[in-house]
């Protein structure tokens, strides 16, 4: 299971159960009083995002790859919106995930922010070992953040964000995971940065 956290979210990424009346439990175990999880009432493999009870954030739509949302900065007075993204495993699924954020797109408005598991790679460059990605899973990958207007926020830190934990040779190392934002959302957080943390106890870096 990978894990995202902020100050304001936890993002559960893999392989769990939730059923509701488990959900406070879980919710609980990463210090977040409420949760949402994409597709049916119990998820054995996908996403959920848990949050705090004292922001403001409403979710709009969810499934088992993807959670949108809005939130709002009482501070502020500013609202952005918020897409919580676990692309299939399965290279040749993950367009369905890719027309879904397209169809977002054409009735958002304003400051958005995409984050999670893409399950992709935007280059060979982010990519080491085994196989090489095929050229029109990058492409296609490529051409969504270009049809999103989408800028990566990039990092410090690793290069990769996930590993087989394999030796030598068998060792593959990829960058699959990323924060992208348009424009509007930037210009909201200019100072933003990302950090790749290590934890050498997952296959995944949060």
């Amino acid at each position: 299971m990978n894990r995202f956290c902020s100050f304001f979210f936890t993002i559960l990424l893999g392989r769990f159960e939730i059923w509701s009346d488990k959900g406070g439990r879980v919710s609980q175990r990463y210090g977040r009083s409420e949760y949402f999880c994409g597709g049916a009432s119990v998820v054995k493999w996908g996403l959920a995002v848990l949050y705090k009870d004292n922001i403001s954030f409403s979710v709009v739509d969810g499934n088992k790859n993807a959670i949108s949302g809005m939130f709002l900065n009482y501070l502020s007075n500013v609202s952005w919106h918020v897409s919580f993204i676990y692309g299939d495993a399965i290279a040749y699924k993950r367009i369905v995930v890719w027309n879904y954020l397209r169809d977002l797109r054409n009735v958002l408005s304003g400051p958005w922010l995409i984050l999670g598991d893409f399950n992709a790679i935007s280059s060979l460059s982010e990519k080491e070992g085994g196989n090489p990605t095929p050229s029109r899973y990058i492409d296609e990958f490529v051409s969504l953040m270009e049809d999103l207007e989408m800028a990566d926020l990039g990092y410090h830190g690793p290069a990769f964000t996930w590993s087989n934990n394999r030796l030598g040779a068998a060792n593959i190392r990829e960058r699959i995971d990323r924060v992208v934002a348009n424009v509007e959302w930037l210009n909201l957080f200019p100072p933003v940065s990302l950090d790749h943390v290590t934890t050498p106890s997952s296959i995944m870096l949060p």
